[in-house]
């Protein structure tokens, strides 16, 4: 590989279709997880009960387990970024400055704005309220460190106005450790292993929790899924239904153990998302033939996965203030008001990438090798 394949080569075929949907559904998860700040939107609060929430009878494993939809995310930017950079950063195709170029294009104007609105909005509810919404830790300090990306380096008391950037913040050091892993000692299958048996023992033994190591699981094992993919398509055709196979049934048996309560336990899940979520990358990164009239929408979905991560607390915010103004109660176990905040949140991301996210990509970009062959996926939400 020459060069740096772009997204629309590996999506132009159905490439990456799979992958595009389960990163579309994974941002909407996050929206619904965090739907339950809004019980807190009202002065006083509305007592909460999850059960209660709309349409919980259809989306109970939404709201149980939001969760674990960061670690997806993570692990599909393990397996895109290794499927994309495994030869070219080696191979100094893509220099240190596209890489830079690309995440600093990629991650920065959607975060600052949102940041500002944030800081903006917060402003608002505490001269309202007298306090914060939500996320407390808004001060100078951590305004500077939200700035730079650096919310949740390990220097934050908490945190801190737009809250869910803190899976990007700590994405953004496992991007650096991949560049510098990929640029000094390749991107094998030995290295992958090596760092990821160097996290997992840190997250069994160390005696602080850190989500930059939990991130560094995820992310690489993401990247194994990757090599995985390529070893197994460079098998001669016969084999690989045989290979194939047995990654399949592997899956399904931990599925099916999971199920059955082996592995329910909130200490035993990390481990079974960090075998399974590599599992069905694997699987569902396959060529497939879908419809034309299907593959516009999902990608403009998908470009704007990180629009509709980072807008949707600050909707909520905006929400917050508004109803505190008018001293009017928040339906917020109403159908009708979660699907309109789920619309709006939808509605804004795609509106906000298409006349601000993608143009200030192009305009960074401009110039520069990144913006042509060297482009990792537009829609890479790099971790959210």
């Amino acid at each position: 590989m020459n060069s740096t394949p772009s997204r629309r080569d590996l999506v132009g075929d159905n490439r990456l279709y799979g992958i595009e949907l389960v990163r579309i559904a994974m941002a909407l998860a996050i929206v619904v997880w965090h739907y339950q700040h809004l019980s807190f939107a009202a002065i006083p609060a509305i007592p909460f009960v999850r059960e209660q929430q709309p349409f919980y009878g259809a989306l109970r494993w939404l709201y149980e387990h939001g969760a674990y939809r960061v670690p997806t995310f993570w692990c599909i930017s393990g397996f895109i970024f290794y499927w994309l950079y495994r030869e070219s950063i080696p191979a100094r195709t893509v220099t240190g400055r596209d890489f830079l170029v690309l995440r600093v294009s990629r991650l920065l104007p959607m975060h600052w704005l949102t940041l500002l609105l944030v800081a903006l909005l917060q402003g608002v509810h505490h001269l309202q309220n007298d306090r914060f919404f939500i996320y407390m830790h808004n001060d100078l300090r951590h305004f500077v460190m939200q700035v730079f990306l650096a919310s949740d380096w390990g220097f934050q008391a908490g945190y801190s106005f737009n809250g869910p950037i803190w899976a990007v913040s700590v994405e953004v050091l496992i991007l650096l450790l991949f560049f510098a892993l990929l640029r000094t000692l390749g991107g094998s299958a030995r290295v992958v292993l090596a760092v990821l048996a160097v996290a997992l023992d840190l997250h069994l033994w160390s005696p602080v929790k850190s989500p930059l190591v939990d991130c560094a699981m995820y992310f690489f094992a993401g990247g194994l899924a990757a090599l995985a993919l390529g070893w197994h398509e460079a098998l001669p055709r016969w084999r690989r239904p045989v290979y194939g196979l047995v990654v399949v049934l592997s899956g399904a048996c931990l599925w099916a153990w999971a199920e059955a309560g082996q592995l329910t336990s909130l200490d035993m899940r990390p481990y079974l998302l960090l075998v399974y979520l590599p599992v069905l990358i694997f699987l569902i990164a396959r060529p497939v033939k879908v419809p034309q009239a299907m593959t516009g929408p999902v990608r403009v979905l998908s470009n704007s996965t990180y629009a509709i991560y980072l807008i949707h607390f600050p909707l909520q915010l905006l929400l917050a203030c508004l109803f505190t103004y008018t001293a009017t109660p928040v339906p917020f176990y109403s159908p009708w008001f979660f699907v309109v905040f789920m619309l709006g949140s939808v509605v804004l991301g795609v509106g906000i990438n298409r006349a601000f996210e993608q143009p200030m990509q192009a305009w960074l970009r401009r110039g520069t090798r990144a913006s042509t062959s060297h482009r990792p996926p537009a829609g890479h939400a790099s971790g959210a």
